[in-house]
């Protein structure tokens, strides 16, 4: 309590209470009921047997070969890949999620990541907002809306388990900033170490920050002697994660093209965060981003009607900034996307932040409380449905694995990542779950997955063998797939031995790619299983590999 005292008067707004137990305002059952709603949330990743998120299935399949090259199990998968010598931004949640097969089968060490990342978030959530003030930590129930948001049923593993360590950061210098000395620093650069393998976006705001908090500190101090004030230490806890980071960026370069900024007024109402695979999610998108805009905005009407310096301090400038790099980045940054949606988390996170440093009336907090979970509860009800829809395509895709023999080469073709009805309805809105579904076969089988994407990029733990990328013959692979296969089987001499091919009544007979990947299957392969429902076909190479180099030349 002490200690919140200080930062009251160093960094907070003007309180307009007196502090009072944090339990008092949330409630008695507050903290049983905000663990408890997030339990249910978990209750429908473990009740099917397929989390359907994205990307989940390439990492699962990449962290087994992980295993593998650990354990020195050879497979002709590792003569298609190998590690990526670079220190890469993008591998936390493939160190966890190869800890994991160590000690559960993959669809079972998937989901045991989907819940330490959930549990770890609201454990991290709540340290933070009891560290800028504990009367307020009833608003860490704001974030169970966001629990389960697009980027983790995307299967942004590595973006995502960056938040927990974002919030756990903040929280942690929030409580130690006016006593930091080397041993705390050294705590906050190990931290930020640790971040950077996870996810360099989540770094660099989470850099920002604590940069523009430790300047406002030493600011108010008034001191000549700055680099004494003890705030100032956090800038030297920045050093090791920001020269990697710096070094890692001069070597990977990645076009940036510049977008008009009103697209973000689209995806802020639209396309955000809480959107994933039905259009019902965006009526609770609405309510929440309506209830934030709107406790935000009173919280500003009553510092405006006492006339402080409204603003509060260093959080608020944070909030302008990132609501700034919101309308302004292109969504496609570094090779890498969505990352608006990205920033628009951030956004929510640091007005949660702001929004933490002040006294609310029971009769708000009560509300609050309720709201956050009716709309945590009705997004239960969405996901849970759409699971249940998904997983039967799911299983159908995967059902193809019994017909290919163990330890060969498969390269998937999907044509209709999001999959439809039988009266041609999306399944899914905005998540692909069928993208990469080729990669459970992959991983059941112990294929050589030659549309590995991850190893395409540079910035995962794997990377191509030389010759071996079939990226490099194809203007799109993942997304309607036109690719050259009879330059990529003649340039790599690598014979694909099975092609498995997801809704083959979604190709566009007159499209020039599919014609010629038809015409390539026509003499190479034979069609040797249809799905129940005709909805994933396996062809098999059948002419003699040194025939099938030749003839592709």
């Amino acid at each position: 309590m002490e200690s919140a005292k200080i930062l009251k008067a160093d960094v907070g707004p003007n309180y307009r209470t007196v502090f009072l137990p944090g339990e008092i305002l949330e409630g008695k059952w507050g903290r049983w009921a905000f663990w408890g709603v997030l339990a249910l949330q978990l209750l429908p990743v473990w009740l099917f047997r397929y989390f359907p998120s994205q990307d989940s299935p390439m990492h699962l399949y990449n962290c087994m070969l992980l295993k593998e090259m650990l354990l020195s199990q050879p497979s002709l998968a590792h003569s298609y890949f190998a590690l990526n010598p670079a220190v890469s931004p993008n591998a936390l949640g493939h160190i966890l999620l190869t800890g994991l097969l160590f000690v559960a089968s993959p669809l079972i060490a998937d989901k045991l990541f989907v819940t330490f990342y959930a549990i770890t978030l609201g454990l991290s959530v709540r340290y933070a907002l009891r560290s800028i003030r504990p009367e307020s930590v009833f608003l860490s129930f704001l974030f169970l809306p966001i629990v389960f948001n697009f980027t983790v049923h995307m299967g942004f593993y590595n973006f995502c388990s960056a938040f927990a360590l974002f919030f756990w950061t903040l929280g942690y210098w929030w409580r130690n900033a006016s006593t930091l000395n080397w041993h705390k620093t050294g705590i906050l650069a190990a931290a930020f170490l640790t971040m950077y393998t996870a996810h360099l976006m989540v770094l660099v705001f989470t850099l920002i920050v604590v940069c523009i908090l430790a300047l406002e500190a030493v600011f108010r101090s008034g001191s000549d002697k700055f680099w004494q004030v003890p705030q100032f230490k956090s800038f030297y806890a920045f050093v090791p994660a920001t020269a990697l980071a710096g070094l890692y960026l001069l070597r990977h370069h990645s076009d940036t093209a510049l977008e008009p900024p009103f697209h973000s007024l689209r995806e802020l109402l639209w396309d955000n965060f809480i959107i994933s695979y039905g259009v019902k999610e965006g009526f609770i998108a609405g309510l929440f981003f309506s209830f934030l805009a709107i406790v935000t905005v009173w919280q500003i009407w009553q510092l405006v009607k006492e006339r402080p310096r409204w603003y509060t301090g260093g959080l608020f400038l944070v909030l302008v900034l990132f609501i700034a790099i919101y309308f302004v980045i292109p969504n496609n940054m570094f090779g890498g996307g969505f990352a608006r949606v990205r920033v628009l988390l951030f956004v929510v996170f640091v007005d949660l932040f702001w929004l933490t440093q002040f006294s609310y009336p029971r009769t708000l907090v009560r509300l609050t409380q309720f709201a956050s979970i009716s709309m945590a509860l009705g997004l239960l009800v969405l996901d849970a449905s759409a699971y249940s829809r998904l997983n039967p395509y799911l299983e159908e895709y995967v059902s193809a694995g019994s017909v290919i023999a163990r330890d060969t080469s498969m390269l998937e073709l999907s044509y209709s990542e999001r999959g439809r009805t039988p009266d041609g309805q999306r399944l899914s809105w905005r998540v692909s779950p069928f993208r990469h579904a080729g990669a459970y076969i992959g991983i059941d089988r112990r294929l050589a997955l030659v549309d590995n994407y991850e190893a395409k990029t540079g910035y995962f733990p794997l990377v191509y063998k030389q010759g071996l990328n079939p990226y490099d013959w194809t203007d799109a692979l993942d997304d309607a797939p036109c690719i050259d296969l009879d330059g990529y089987v003649s340039a790599s001499h690598r014979p694909i031995n099975y092609i498995v091919v997801w809704f083959p009544d979604a190709q566009d007979p007159e499209n020039p790619c599919v014609l010629r990947v038809l015409k390539h299957l026509q003499l190479n392969y034979r069609l040797i299983y249809k799905s129940p429902r005709n909805l994933v076909h396996v062809h098999q190479l059948q002419t003699d590999p040194e025939t099938y180099f030749r003839s592709n030349k």
